[in-house]
């Protein structure tokens, strides 16, 4: 991972560290949770606290000590000193949030310790100074942002109202709660509701009105299809839609009310007539389709 490192000035006598941006946990899955902040090399804090004892077993004291977090309070970082891939058995680098670092530094409770700790609480006030103006100018371009999306948004909603003339009756009607969308849509002067609810959509992504799709209809709507694709699917065959069932159904309708009109028939000869009529028709439509009576039972 590359940081970005930046020296800041010495507010306090013999003290210089580096602190640099970073973040604790780069592959967390969260996004999220890579918090990006400011980092202290334990190395650096190590030297700077004058510590005799060696890097490795100052760190591991300090990490047990102080019931230290991975993650939360430090990450561990391993590297090679010619800068390449670290092979065989590399360094470690321990990063410290800002806040462990003055932590570790109190509890030295020595002078440079503390001067060490000051020189951290410096950083922070210097960060703050540097970052305040920063989220001020960031709210006004927000600010600005937004005052420009709202322009903007109405001159779209001005020009789709010039250039739908029925989309102002669409809103006049839609105030009218006693109605229902078929009635309105019979007011536009369309057959159903389909026109109707495809306009409401439109204006309301343009913000122009309060609309939400039934669920309901649209949950129907999808599980239909789906019924319809997994039967493709499976037999190979386009399924039979409920238009082509309804005209059937009205087919045999039609050729039972004319075998009602012959004479001289009894009427469980009509009966017996009208189910073979009926069972002739219904294998001729599955014959066409290339379904079979089970397919067509399930559609």
């Amino acid at each position: 991972m590359a940081n970005n490192i930046t020296t800041t000035p010495t507010p306090a006598p013999g003290v210089s560290i580096k602190t640099f941006d970073g973040t604790l946990n780069p592959d967390a899955a969260n996004p999220a949770d890579r918090v990006f902040q400011t980092l202290v090399n334990a190395r650096d804090l190590h030297a700077a606290l004058g510590s005799g004892a060696k890097f490795a077993d100052w760190i591991r004291d300090r990490i047990e000590q102080h019931e230290l977090v991975e993650e939360e309070d430090f990450a561990q970082r391993s590297f090679s000193e010619n800068g390449e891939k670290p092979q065989g058995r590399p360094s470690t680098d321990y990063h410290l949030t800002l806040d462990t670092a003055k932590h570790l530094a109190l509890a030295d409770r020595s002078p440079q310790g503390r001067a060490v700790r000051q020189y951290f609480i410096e950083v922070e006030r210097r960060a703050h100074e540097h970052v305040v103006p920063l989220i001020s100018e960031l709210r006004a371009q927000n600010q600005q942002i937004s005052e420009q999306n709202a322009l903007l948004r109405q001159q779209v909603q001005k020009t789709y109202l010039r250039d739908n003339p029925k989309a102002a009756k669409v809103l006049r009607y839609h105030a009218i709660q006693e109605l229902t969308q078929a009635e309105k849509a019979r007011l536009m002067g369309w057959k159903t509701s389909d026109n109707w609810r495809k306009m409401l959509g439109e204006m309301a992504a343009l913000g122009l009105v309060d609309y939400t799709p039934d669920p309901g209809r649209q949950a129907g709507g999808v599980a239909a299809i789906a019924h319809m694709k997994a039967l493709h699917q499976a037999y190979g065959k386009p399924a039979v839609s409920p238009k082509q069932l309804a005209a059937r159904q009205q087919n045999v309708r039609r050729a039972h009310e004319k075998n009602k009109g012959r004479k001289g028939r009894s009427p469980a000869q009509v009966e017996s007539s009208n189910a073979n009529l009926t069972r002739a028709q219904e294998a001729q439509a599955r014959k066409k389709a290339g379904l079979t009576e089970s397919q067509t039972m399930a559609v």
